[in-house]
């Protein structure tokens, strides 16, 4: 339309308004379903004022889950005050520092679609969770936990693992050229980081233990502020997404650290860890059989269509390598299946090509 490059980003982040009142609309529309408007705005006295516990729950819970929720956007944060500088350290221009950071920030979107299942398996236990411990039972909530953990750790790696294989075609298909696939290639892998570090903090809330979810996420963006500008200025925007995984990897290590030996057992048991590895090593030796056997019929791919074509195929065959290694391996017990999206239909899939 003849804009400007800030006129088009101005219409593309309008989206996000349009996106949330479209939300909003259909979140608005079940309530009135399922509890007549019993949620509506105009029963909640909102200007009277509210009780100082209530307050303080309101910054510190809420502050926490806004801190998790948008962990990565903080490191970013730090990426845009060292990151540029670094690269020029590095030995890049001005101007081509500049390009290398934006072609750096590619993967914040990417990583971001991957956080999606994280966010909405966080929403769907944190509330089993926290009835667990109000009653008092300990050992629902112990069993609870771990299949969270599981199912997040599963996914969060599958996803990240997926990306990175597909990577160079997303890439391509997206922005036309390969440029940064290195670097994006390290940084997708924060998808699993952030998503375990978000089951394990969700757990800690649950329990009502706030000063420690602080403190991880503190220790989190230290390393991060410390690594970037050494890291970037070593290996480039290689490694700026290295120092993004080594502030991820100490917050996690601390989550794990401060967590009970139970509940970090359920890597462990039923050798879940040993299945998911094997899973995620059939999937990865089929997708590489895949980018072998397209290079070798139809050579480097030179649209960003038929890129787009090759990274939705490869996502289809990726995903159902990994789904029947997980059930022939019976990763998941019955109970976690149905606590996925689409989990009674894989399960009822598997039982037709049984029979």
């Amino acid at each position: 339309l003849g804009w400007t490059v800030y006129q088009t980003g101005t219409a593309a982040m309008s989206g996000a308004v349009f996106g949330g009142l479209c939300a909003y609309g259909i979140l608005h529309y079940y309530e009135q379903k399922i509890h007549g408007g019993a949620l509506s705005f105009r029963r909640f006295p909102l200007f009277k004022q509210p009780s100082k516990p209530l307050i303080r729950r309101f910054l510190v819970e809420g502050g926490l889950v806004s801190i998790y929720s948008g962990l990565l956007i903080f490191f970013q944060l730090i990426d845009s005050f060292f990151v540029k500088n670094a690269l020029e350290v590095y030995g890049l221009s001005e101007y081509g520092a500049k390009i290398a950071k934006g072609v750096y920030d590619r993967g914040q979107p990417l990583v971001q679609l991957g956080l999606v299942i994280a966010t909405a398996l966080s929403a769907t236990f944190l509330p089993a969770l926290t009835r667990h411990l109000t009653n008092r039972i300990y050992r629902q909530f112990l069993q609870t936990a771990k299949i969270y953990l599981r199912l997040t750790t599963a996914l969060a790696l599958a996803a990240s693992l997926g990306l990175a294989l597909l990577l160079p075609y997303i890439n391509y298909a997206l922005f036309k050229d390969y440029a940064g696939n290195a670097a994006l290639v390290l940084f997708v892998f924060s998808i699993a980081f952030t998503a375990v570090i978000q089951a394990y903090q969700s757990i800690a809330q649950s329990k009502n233990s706030f000063r420690p979810s602080l403190k991880g996420a503190g220790w989190g963006l230290l390393i991060k502020g410390l690594t970037t500008s050494f890291l970037t200025g070593l290996l480039g925007t290689a490694g700026a997404s290295l120092s993004t995984l080594l502030g991820l990897g100490v917050t996690l290590w601390y989550f794990v650290r401060i967590e009970t030996k139970e509940l970090n057992a359920f890597w462990k048991e039923r050798h879940f860890g040993r299945k998911l590895m094997f899973s995620l090593l059939c999937m990865t030796v089929v997708l590489l059989l895949y980018y072998g056997v397209l290079n070798i019929v139809f050579g480097p791919v030179t649209h960003r269509s038929t890129a787009f074509f090759v990274s939705v195929i490869g996502v289809g065959i990726g995903a159902s390598v990994f789904i029947y290694a997980v059930i022939r391996l019976r990763l998941f017990t019955v109970r976690e299946w149905l606590m996925l999206p689409f989990g009674k239909k894989i399960l009822r899939l598997n039982k037709k090509i049984k029979k």
